[in-house]
């Protein structure tokens, strides 16, 4: 296998350890990246940490365990893909799907890359099955 597209959704799942589907294909695609890296666009980050702060924010978690969730992403083998598509593609992507912007920008990289897809979204996996791309997580 080439890789595997690492959705915000999975990876947090995996951290929060909510929907455990997710959270153990999280796991195992981290065991076995050297076989198939992870691969996500740049605003990963950004979401993962604005889910952590906002977990904070709420009081789910302690601003200490935000810090060291974030510290365990920025150890993680992930790939990081420059996102590319333009703001029509992406667009016309999330019209077509019924997804965020945000959620297509992950949908172009699988597809782009001919990768799966790790994803807890319920709704990005079924639009990646319907265009051909193998998801997981969800």
């Amino acid at each position: 296998m080439n890789g595997v597209v690492l959705d915000a959704s999975a990876l947090l799942a995996w951290l929060l350890s909510d929907k455990l589907p997710a959270a153990a294909s999280v796991e195992a695609a981290i065991s076995g990246c050297s076989d198939a890296p992870l691969i996500a666009p740049v605003l990963l980050r950004a979401e993962v940490a604005n889910t952590l702060i906002t977990a904070v924010r709420r009081g789910r978690i302690t601003l200490a365990q935000a810090q060291q969730a974030a510290a365990l992403v920025d150890a993680l083998p992930i790939e990081f893909n420059p996102q590319a598509a333009g703001v029509g593609t992406l667009l016309l992507a999330a019209a077509s799907h019924e997804l965020t912007a945000y959620d297509a920008i992950y949908l172009q990289l699988a597809v782009l890359r001919g990768m799966e897809l790790l994803t807890a979204d319920t709704a990005l996996a079924l639009a990646a099955r319907r265009v051909g791309v193998e998801a997981k997580g969800a």
